[in-house]
C-alpha cells in the first residue's frame, strides 16, 4: 500500500508559473496498521468488560458461565463492528474517497453492523437460555430487543471509532500537512526558477552575441558559465550544502562581472567551516540579483560584498551593495517575496529572518544597502 505523498505540477507561460497542482495519493493509514489497531481495540474492549465481571464472579455475584456467555456475545458484537469498520474504511480510501466522507460512511456502517450483530446475539440468547447473558427481568419483546441493541451499540461504536479513527485522522492530517508543505516548497522553487530564467537568459545571450566578434574568448567563457549555471539550477533538490550553493552563486555573479567588467566588483567572505551545512537551494539568489540590478549597477564602479558567517547555531548570509535605496516594492517584483515565502515554508517553527539596513552617504542617492538572512539548522522531518 502506498504511503500518502504529494506531487506538484506547474504550467508555464513565457517563463511565469500560471498554475500549481497538488495531488495526494494513497490512504492515510495502511491496511496492516488498521488490522493491528482493530485487534488492540478488540482486546481492550473485552478486557475492560471482563475485569468487573470476573470480580463479581469471584464473589459469586455472577456465575462463571454467565461471565463466559457475556464475553462470548460481546466478543462477537465487537468483532463484527470492527471488521465492518476496517473493511469499509479501507475500501472507501482505496476508491480515493475524501477522508471525512470515508470516516462518516464507515462509522454509519459500523453502527448498523453493531445493531445487527447485537440484535442477532440477543435473539440467539432468547432461544438458547443456557448460554444467555440477558437479565431475566428484561422484557422479551422485539421492540425491546431493537431498542436495547441501539442503546448499547451507540456508545460502543463511539468508543471504537474514537480509539480507531483518532490516530488515523491525526496521522492523515500530519502527512497531508507535510506533503502540502513539501509541494508548496517545490512550487516556490519552480517559481523562482521561472523568475530567474527568461530575462536573465535573454540579457546574457545578448551580451554574448555582442562579444562574439571583438571578444570571442570572453564570449565562450560567458557561455560556459551560463551552461553550468542553468544545469545546476535545474537540479531537483530543495536543500543542498552551503559550499554547493556558494559555488552556484559565484557562477551567477561571474556572469555579471564578465558583462560589466569596468562597472562592477563582487567580493566574497565565506566561513569554510560552514560548507557542509544544508541551506534551501537558490534562496540567496534573489538577494544578489536585487543588489546587482537595483543597486551596484546603477552607480559607477558599484560594489557588492557577500558575507557568510555563523551566528550561534545559525548561518548568517549578508549581501551588501552600493547604490540607491530599495524604495517601495515594484509591482510584479517577486524576488524578495519569494525569499520570505520560502523561509516560512522551510522553517515552519520560525527562527529564520530576513532584514534590510541602509546607510546613507552625503551624496544624494548614494549609500550602501545590506540585506541579511539568518538560517537556523534544517528542521528534522
Amino acid at each position: 500500500m502506498k504511503e500518502a505523498k504529494a506531487t506538484v505540477g506547474c504550467e508555464h507561460d513565457h517563463g511565469t508559473v500560471r498554475q500549481a497542482r497538488l495531488t495526494l495519493d494513497g490512504p492515510p493509514i495502511p491496511l496492516g496498521q488498521m488490522v493491528r489497531l482493530a485487534a488492540v481495540v478488540f482486546v481492550l474492549t473485552l478486557a475492560l468488560v471482563a475485569l468487573p465481571l470476573l470480580v463479581r464472579a469471584y464473589f459469586d455475584v455472577y456465575s462463571m458461565q454467565l461471565v463466559l456467555a457475556a464475553l462470548l456475545w460481546l466478543g462477537l458484537t465487537v468483532a463484527g463492528a470492527l471488521v465492518t469498520l476496517v473493511l469499509s474504511f479501507h475500501a472507501l480510501l482505496r476508491r480515493r474517497v475524501a477522508l471525512r466522507t470515508a470516516i462518516g460512511v464507515s462509522i454509519g456502517l459500523t453502527l448498523l453492523a453493531s445493531i445487527a450483530v447485537y440484535f442477532v446475539t440477543v435473539m440467539i440468547q432468547l432461544r438458547v437460555p443456557s448460554w444467555s447473558a440477558l437479565d431475566s427481568s428484561e422484557p422479551q419483546t422485539l421492540l425491546y430487543g431493537i431498542s436495547s441493541s441501539l442503546a448499547d451499540a451507540i456508545p460502543l461504536t463511539a468508543a471504537w471509532t474514537g480509539l480507531f479513527f483518532f490516530p488515523a485522522v491525526l496521522r492523515a492530517h500530519a502527512e497531508r500537512t507535510a506533503a502540502l508543505r513539501q509541494a508548496l516548497a517545490e512550487a516556490e522553487l519552480l517559481r523562482l526558477r521561472s523568475h530567474l530564467e527568461p530575462h536573465f537568459m535573454l540579457n546574457t545571450m545578448n551580451a554574448i552575441s555582442g562579444m562574439l566578434v571583438d571578444e570571442p574568448a570572453q564570449a565562450r567563457e560567458l557561455l560556459g558559465h551560463l551552461g553550468d549555471l542553468f544545469r545546476d539550477a535545474n537540479r531537483t533538490e530543495e536543500w543542498r550544502p552551503l559550499d554547493d550553493e556558494i559555488a552556484w552563486l559565484r557562477r551567477y555573479a561571474s556572469i555579471y562581472e564578465l558583462r560589466f567588467p569596468d562597472q562592477l566588483t563582487i567580493s566574497w567572505e565565506v566561513d569554510r567551516a560552514l560548507g557542509t551545512r544544508e541551506v534551501p537551494a537558490l534562496l540567496i539568489q534573489p538577494l544578489i540579483e536585487n543588489a546587482l540590478q537595483h543597486g551596484a549597477l546603477r552607480v559607477k564602479h558599484g560594489k557588492v560584498h557577500v558575507k557568510v558567517e555563523s551566528m550561534g547555531s545559525a548561518v548568517c548570509v549578508s549581501v551588501e551593495n552600493d547604490g540607491p535605496a530599495l524604495g517601495e516594492r515594484r509591482a510584479g517584483g517577486q524576488g524578495i517575496e519569494l525569499v520570505e515565502r520560502r523561509l516560512a515554508l522551510h522553517f515552519p517553527a520560525g527562527g529564520a529572518t530576513l532584514s534590510f539596513e541602509r546607510e546613507e552617504s552625503g551624496t544624494a542617492g548614494a549609500g550602501r544597502t545590506r540585506a541579511q538572512v539568518t538560517l537556523p539548522e534544517r528542521p528534522r522531518t
